[in-house]
This record gives structure tokens, sequence and C-alpha cells, in this order.
């Protein structure tokens, strides 16, 4: 999760543009995951260290910057860096109201320069035995050569002369990528 880098500054955010969805495979579903679901789970409410590295914020941050683009912003980079701090620093971390408070922020169209990073370690894949292997020019392709001609067989339902490839192997051929 992370806050958008590129957006219309004219408009505010939407309250849940820190929100994702993602596939789970378990239940063969899509999950949708709150911002506040992710602070919870990332300890953001039992932090005590500079959780969201802000406290060595200066005036000339990026981050500074992108708060001020947002509609409704922080006017100076002073205020942007004070707004930053008194949401996102050690002073805030590890009360009971601090993923509260984020959300509030965010859902109020505040562009907060928030990353968090959503991992499943512990994914498992089951399967059958399988051999896999990449496809196209790398592994080879395939020709049949049913006529004496020196060309490889071209599965283009309307073949075109110019583009057949001579055979340079007995079941292979050179192919090259052609535009659509």
């Amino acid at each position: 999760m992370s806050a958008p880098r590129v957006w219309d500054t004219e408009r505010p955010l939407p309250p849940t543009y820190m929100d994702i969805v993602i596939y789970d495979e378990e239940h063969d579903k899509h999950v949708h995951i709150t911002l506040m679901d992710a602070l919870l789970a990332s300890g953001v409410n039992e932090a005590v260290e500079d959780f969201f590295d802000v406290e060595g914020l200066d005036t000339d941050d990026e981050r500074v910057m992108m708060a001020m683009q947002a509609k409704g912003g922080p006017p100076t980079a002073t205020e942007a860096v004070t707004l930053i701090k008194n949401t996102l620093g050690m002073s805030k971390m590890g009360k009971p109201e601090t993923a509260k408070n984020i959300v509030a922020k965010v859902a109020a169209g505040q562009w907060l320069p928030l990353e968090l990073v959503i991992a499943r370690p512990f994914i498992e894949h089951l399967m059958m035995s399988a051999v896999m292997t990449v496809a196209g020019r790398d592994t080879g392709a395939t020709c049949q050569q049913t006529v004496p001609t020196n060309y490889c067989a071209n599965p283009n339902p309307n073949p075109n002369p110019d583009q057949a490839q001579p055979c340079l192997g007995r079941l292979t051929c050179r192919s090259q990528l052609t535009p659509l």
C-alpha cells in the first residue's frame, strides 16, 4: 500500500485511496484490505520508534512537496512538515488512537507519505507433477516438413510466403516476432 505519486490535484483524493484489493487464492475471491486493517496488522498502535521515517523530514523533502500538491493540502512547506509529523511522527506512534487518527486524515483526502508492505511469506502452492518450460523462440519452435520445400509450416491461417521461415533443423525452425 502506498500513497499515489500521480493524481488529479484539482480534486480531493478519495477516502479509500490507500485501500487495496487482493486475490485470496485459498477462498478463490477478491478481498478488500482497508488502511485501518493494514495499520492495525502492522502494529502502528504499539510502535515506539520512527515508524514512518518522518522525524528527519525537512521542507525540501519530496514527501512534503507531494502533501502540498493535494487539494486542501497545507499551503507552505513548513505547515506540511508540521502536519505530517503531527500525524505520523514518533510522538503520535504507540497510542491506541494512532491508526484511527491516520485513517481520519486519509478519509479527509489528505495526502500522507504512507507505505505499507503486505506480504504472504508462507504461501504454499499445491499441484500435481508438471513439467513446465518457457514457450517461444528461446526453447525452439517445432515445425512439420511435409512437403519437400525449405520452409517451415506456418500456423497462420492466411500465410504470407514472404513471412515463411526457412528450416534450420529437422524439427526446429527460426522464428521471429511479427507485428500484430
